[in-house]
């Protein structure tokens, strides 16, 4: 049987200490709606094949192969390499909590192919929104069982008005259905990938890109489940917009050889062996219209690109003191207006981050260190300056491998991680 070892929790940053990505933070509408698809196929060969309820329809339970395919796993007889958040969350044999519809946390009750549905709503409400839709309830110890229909319905309204994206109206109002409190208001599984498929080509055209070259290619989708392919799916990819059409980057070709133009400077990369091996698909190949408009410089936003698509593919997401170091640096470099930016806040501040780091790290020269720059953006000049100073080295292999006295490292293992696996991103031709 298959082993899969990149979950949709690990795309979405479904953990305690991670950074959350969401629709407009990281993730593009388009890809996420195509992976919405593929699960709903999948759920719907689950109810029409197998005949019963999946149970546990939940982020790490929807593998993302090495195409970037997402395929429904059934939980208990395919085999899994990495569950990670899987088992920290409060869960019993009717599901994780927050994707679990509000019946079956009824003493005696059984899943339903209806609260499949609910569970499917509660993912796609938690991709475009960065929650789940009772999360709030939940971790604040409300027992749902002891909530009224009206109550719950009341309650996600509510988050629906506030909380989802305005400019995917129509995509929202199909996810609502899948949320009702009362299930027989819910959609059938087996409608569930047409009607999102109708409501995202109607939702797109009209309401987020308003027009389009033409669409896009047909792309196989395929389900597992129980370890064995049940079927493959054609899906419509929609086309990017016209004003950011989806272009790859190749290698080391955004990062100059000579000068730039507008911040004089010339990157020096140092030759890594064993670099770990980039992967890319669906979602991950999205992060590049995003990162083009985070800079106007090519070569930061081509490190922003890479450093997106690390995030989404499941490297460490650093640690506690990068993400606070480089939160506190957005807040003093960024200008008002571009903190007040909703769509692609985090490409932004990586932006920011790294051009800082160019800015303390040129020379007179105009060349600057790719790896320093790495390191600096996430973690500061004062640690990385530390690390050479320990380790009597400028060679990144070995400043990175620096302890203090008490034997901690000095570039938290997570970062070590995230960087080495960015640089690999860097170096690829894709």
């Amino acid at each position: 049987m298959p082993v899969y070892n990149r979950f949709l929790n690990n795309i979405l940053g479904d953990s305690e200490s991670g950074n959350r990505n969401y629709v407009g933070c990281w993730l593009r509408g388009d890809e996420t709606i195509e992976c919405l698809e593929g699960i709903a196929r999948g759920i719907a060969e689950m109810h029409n094949i197998i005949g019963r309820a999946h149970a546990d329809i939940k982020p790490d339970n929807i593998a993302i192969d090495i195409n970037g395919k997402a395929l429904l796993n059934d939980l208990g007889s395919s085999t899994y390499a990495s569950l990670d958040w899987a088992e920290r969350p409060s869960r019993d044999n009717v599901g994780f909590f927050f994707t679990r519809a509000p019946e079956c946390f009824k003493e005696g009750s059984h899943p339903t192919k209806a609260s499949d549905v609910w569970s499917f709503g509660a993912i796609a409400y938690r991709m475009f929104t960065g929650k789940y839709p009772l999360e709030g309830e939940l971790r604040a110890g409300k027992n749902l069982a002891e909530m009224t229909e009206g109550e719950i319905d009341s309650a996600i309204d509510t988050k629906f008005k506030t909380d989802f994206p305005s400019s995917y109206k129509r995509i929202g109002s199909f996810v609502r259905s899948c949320l009702y409190a009362d299930s027989i208001y819910r959609p059938r599984s087996l409608t569930l990938a047409d009607k999102l498929h109708k409501t995202a080509n109607h939702s797109i055209t009209r309401e987020v890109f308003g027009a389009f070259k033409k669409f896009g290619t047909w792309t196989a989708v395929t389900t597992l489940i129980g370890g064995a392919v049940m079927g493959t799916t054609l899906l419509l990819t929609v086309s990017p917009p016209i004003e950011h059409p989806r272009q790859k980057v190749q290698g080391l070709l955004y990062l100059d050889t000579s000068p730039n133009q507008r911040e004089q400077f010339v990157f020096e990369a140092e030759q890594i062996r064993d670099l770990p091996v980039p992967g890319y698909g669906m979602i991950i190949d999205g992060t590049t219209p995003y990162a083009k408009m985070s800079s106007p410089d090519r070569s930061i936003a081509y490190l922003v690109d890479c450093s997106a698509k690390t995030t989404l593919s499941g490297a460490a997401d650093g640690s506690k003191t990068a993400r606070d170091y480089m939160e506190r640096t957005f807040d003093a470099y960024a200008s008002e207006s571009v903190k007040k930016e909703q769509i692609g806040l985090r490409y932004l501040r990586d932006a920011v981050c790294v051009d800082n780091a160019i800015s303390q790290l040129k020379q007179i020269n105009g060349q600057v260190d790719l790896e320093d720059v790495l390191v600096a953006s996430r973690l500061g000049k004062e640690i990385l300056d530390e690390a050479k100073r320990i380790s009597n080295s400028n060679d990144f292999t070995k400043y990175v491998e620096a302890k203090s006295p008490n034997g901690n490292y000095i570039i938290p293992e997570e970062d070590k991680e995230f960087i080495i696996t960015w640089l690999s991103y860097i170096h690829d031709n894709h």
